[in-house]
């Protein structure tokens, strides 16, 4: 499926992250996409290194989700079946 099917614009998914309530910090450096709780900040690539901007912003997009999910599952929460 193309994108011009899907209808992806760049500036949707820049919406998408500045909309959050507490936007996560993103910095552009290394090869790896990653969050880092213990700086709180999102780490991708620079926007050159990826084959489209469809593959950036899934990555982005993803590390949000990491980000997001650190905000709202604390690290000190231990799940049930865990113990």
């Amino acid at each position: 499926m193309k994108s011009c099917e899907l209808g992806f614009e760049e500036a949707q998914a820049e919406r998408i992250i500045a909309a959050m309530p507490n936007p996560p910090e993103i910095q552009h450096a290394g090869s790896k996409a990653f969050y880092s709780p213990i700086t709180d900040r999102i780490t991708l690539p620079p926007r050159e290194l990826f084959a489209s901007a469809e593959e950036y912003y899934a990555t982005a997009l993803h590390e949000t989700v990491h980000y997001a999910d650190f905000l709202i599952m604390p690290p000190s929460f231990v799940f049930p079946f865990c113990a």
